[in-house]
């Protein structure tokens, strides 16, 4: 879809996952309660969204696409990518190399790329706690909360 416009540098990292994930192409994922509690929160806002997104043949899943059409294409979209302990180096509040690759890729395919950390997450007690942080994330990423649409200047 875009390989026209990608860089031979691209194209050679999503080759080289593809290779050496093809094994697990075919594999859905399991959602995590924390991947849920989130998506729920997103339902409860009326915030359109996908759950688990194959991108890049499969290489990759996105825990949760915001955004109305096609979640494939990236062009306002924001990839919204629920991440546990194993995304970052050991204690650290730093992205490990996967997680740093994945994002930078996403961001390539056109998605406003919004990291949902368990270090944030975890101490917010209560659904209008985490309603308005949600909020202030998505507004944070240029989402317009009322027209429900990604404002360009997010991007």
């Amino acid at each position: 879809r875009k390989e026209e416009g990608e860089s031979r540098f691209a194209r050679r990292v999503k080759e080289a996952l593809r290779a050496s994930y093809d094994s697990h192409a075919a594999a859905q994922p399991d959602s995590s309660d924390f991947h849920l509690e989130v998506s729920h929160m997103l339902e409860l806002l009326g915030v359109p969204h996908t759950n688990e997104v194959k991108v890049f043949e499969g290489v990759y899943h996105i825990d949760i696409v915001v955004g109305e059409g096609d979640p494939t294409d990236g062009l306002g979209k924001i990839a919204v990518e629920v991440d546990g302990p194993s995304h970052f180096v050991v204690g650290t509040e730093e992205p490990n190399a996967h997680t740093a690759l994945k994002r930078w890729l996403l961001q390539r395919e056109g998605y406003t790329v919004l990291s949902i950390p368990y270090f944030d997450w975890g101490p917010l007690q209560g659904g209008a706690v985490r309603s308005a942080y949600m909020e202030y994330r998505l507004e944070e990423a240029g989402w317009n909360m009322k027209t429900k649409r990604l404002e360009l200047g997010g991007q």
